[in-house]
């Protein structure tokens, strides 16, 4: 069932993306590319298919007559922890005849019916703008298709996780060369360990402000996700299936180094949750450690966008391994503000 409405823009409790408690917000099942490329990257020069899951709640459900229709907005967005619409450098709306629209007439109260999107990069765009190809965040959001003026999205904020009318999906695989093995020698030798040369490896991700008109400080985490559960696994394996050599999830962390370019003294902090409960049980050894992650705090100008630099270190992987990570940030007031998982696949 629909969420609160966050967006007073859109006001009907019928139209709807369903969400997935198993996953984070920003993993929504709900929307995705279809391909070409199945690790879900944005590919040039070609048309790329995006699918998009409505749902409409049980009767009865207050659509405003007379509606046939139901309209999605699509946003192509460039990997971000946070953004809104009216930032035409971090997100671009697909309009016009390739939006996307489905019938009321083929979405029955209680049901749930999809539609594919199609969208060709801009080759003239510039490299890592929102138009461009490469990893990209899709923000769908779902309304009946009305005349009335004021029932439309706010054009200043997205409301993912907090209004079901909204649904994001913010998952990036990252390929890297890691050092080959060790190799045998003629007489039974071991040569030492040759390194491929190495594949720029690093990903940069948007960090923004969500305060236009304030300054503020906003917590960013990288976490790695060691015990992924049976929903976030099956959507991991099948982007990660899409990298040649790709073998399996790995089960110990892989280091990071997280920077931010335009604040160059910031403290990144290794922290380890553990509380006093969890130190005992792995004292006794009932309990794994938990890893560390990296925790930063911006202080950040009112409506600032800055850049998170993501370097994995892959000098002790294993080719073939995968390695989850979540970018997070939080505003001052604690609450989420958004994510994108970070799947590094070592070649």
């Amino acid at each position: 069932m629909p969420a609160p409405h966050a967006d007073a823009g859109l006001p009907d409790d019928c139209i709807y993306f369903a969400p997935d408690a198993s996953l984070p917000v920003w993993l929504s099942p709900r929307i995705k590319v279809l391909g070409p490329a199945a690790t879900g990257d944005i590919q040039p020069g070609v048309s790329n298919s995006i699918q998009v899951f409505v749902n409409r709640s049980p009767a009865p459900c207050s659509i405003p007559d007379p509606v046939s229709k139901v309209f999605i907005k699509l946003y192509i967005c460039v990997p971000t922890t946070g953004l809104a619409p009216d930032n035409a450098t971090l997100a671009h709306l697909i309009d016009g005849p390739t939006s996307g629209t489905i019938d009321l007439s083929v979405l029955p109260a209680g049901g749930q019916k999809d539609t594919t999107i199609l969208w060709t990069p801009d080759t003239t765009a510039p490299a890592g703008s929102a138009q461009a190809p490469g990893h990209r965040c899709l923000i769908a959001v779902c309304f009946p298709h009305t005349v009335d003026p004021t029932n439309i999205p706010d054009p200043s904020n997205f409301y993912v996780g907090a209004d079901s009318h909204y649904a994001q999906h913010n998952l990036c695989v990252l390929p890297c060369n890691a050092p080959q093995k060790a190799v045998g020698a003629p007489g039974g030798e071991r040569q030492p360990q040759r390194l491929e040369a190495e594949k720029e490896c690093s990903l940069t991700v948007a960090v923004t402000n969500m305060h236009k008109r304030e300054p503020q400080h906003v917590r960013v985490q990288v976490v790695p996700e060691l015990h992924p559960n049976a929903a976030l696994t099956a959507l991991v394996t099948a982007r990660a299936r899409g990298v040649a050599g790709f073998r399996r999830l790995a089960a110990e962390p892989t280091p990071v180094q997280v920077t931010f370019p335009e604040f160059p003294n910031i403290q990144v902090r290794d922290v380890t949750r553990q509380g006093c409960a969890g130190s005992v049980m792995r004292i006794l050894g009932l309990a794994p450690a938990a890893p560390p992650h990296k925790e930063a705090d911006l202080p950040m100008r009112a409506g600032q966008t800055t850049s998170l630099l993501f370097r994995p270190d892959l000098s002790r992987a294993t080719p073939g391994d995968a390695y989850i990570h979540h970018v997070t940030q939080t505003g001052a007031d604690g609450r989420l503000q958004g994510g994108i998982t970070i799947v590094t696949v070592a070649e």
